[in-house]
C-alpha cells in the first residue's frame, strides 16, 4: 500500500523518480508518483484528486492554498529548471535567438509552463513573429521525441527533460534574466497528509540532494 501520494510535473519525472526511490530505500517509505503538466497538476487537485504532496509552479500552489486544498505553512521553494533548446546533434555555439531564427521548425509544449514561458521569452528576444510560421505546438514530452525522430529541427523544453531524453542534446539555455527558468514549489495537502508526507518533503528539500539536482538539470531555489 502506498504511504504517500505525490503529484508532480512531467518535466521532473526521471529525476524525481530516482530521488524518491533512493529515499524509499533509506526510509522504507512507499511513494506513489503521478505526473502531468504543471497547470494540470493544479487542475487535478482542484477537481478532487487525492494527494499528500504536490510539486508545481508557485502561482499554482498559491491557488491551491487560497482554495483550502493545500497548507500555506508547508510551502517550500524547490527546484528551478532552465528553459533550453534541444537538437539531435551538437553544433557550433550560437545565441538562442540566432538558433531560433535559423531553425526550419521549432517544437514546443503548447499547454505546459515551458511552452508559455518560451513564447514570452521569444517575444522579449524579438523573434516571435519571425518564427511563428515554423512553430510546432505539441503535447507533453512530444517536442524532444519529435527532434529525436527527425520530425522537428529543434525543441524547446525544460533542461531536465532534454537531459533525460535519448537521441537529443542540449544546444543552449535561455538567459535567466529573461524569466526563462521554471520555478517549482512543494506543498502538503490541506487535510491531514498521510504519515510520512512531511518526512518526504523534508528529504526532498535536503541540500544533500543538490548535486543530484544539478546533474539532472536543476538548481535549488529561484534562479
Amino acid at each position: 500500500m502506498t504511504d504517500v501520494q505525490v503529484i508532480a510535473p512531467v518535466a521532473i519525472r526521471v529525476l524525481l523518480t530516482e530521488l524518491v526511490e533512493g529515499i524509499g530505500r533509506e526510509t522504507g517509505l512507499d511513494v506513489g508518483l503521478t505526473f502531468d503538466l504543471n497547470p494540470a497538476v493544479a487542475r487535478r487537485i482542484t477537481a478532487g484528486e487525492a494527494f499528500d504532496l504536490a510539486i508545481t509552479n508557485p502561482w499554482h500552489v498559491a491557488e491551491l492554498v487560497a482554495a483550502g486544498l493545500a497548507r500555506a505553512d508547508s510551502e517550500t521553494a524547490f527546484w528551478t529548471i532552465p528553459l533550453a533548446i534541444a537538437a539531435r546533434e551538437m553544433r557550433e555555439a550560437a545565441a538562442p535567438e540566432d538558433i531560433l531564427r535559423q531553425a526550419t521548425s521549432v517544437a514546443y509544449t503548447a499547454e505546459g509552463t515551458s511552452g508559455q514561458t518560451f513564447l514570452r521569452v521569444a517575444e522579449k528576444l524579438g523573434v516571435l513573429n519571425a518564427i511563428r510560421p515554423r512553430l510546432m505546438p505539441m503535447g507533453a514530452g512530444e517536442p524532444v521525441r519529435a527532434v529525436a525522430a527527425g520530425e522537428a529541427e529543434i525543441a524547446i523544453a525544460p533542461l531536465t527533460t532534454i537531459l533525460a531524453a535519448p537521441g537529443v542534446v542540449g544546444l543552449a539555455e535561455f538567459d535567466r534574466s529573461l524569466g526563462a527558468s521554471i520555478d517549482l514549489s512543494m506543498v502538503l495537502c490541506g487535510d491531514a497528509p498521510a504519515l510520512g508526507a512531511e518526512a518526504l518533503l523534508a528529504a526532498l528539500a535536503d541540500p544533500a540532494l543538490d548535486a543530484a539536482l544539478a546533474a539532472g538539470g536543476m538548481a535549488r531555489g529561484p534562479r
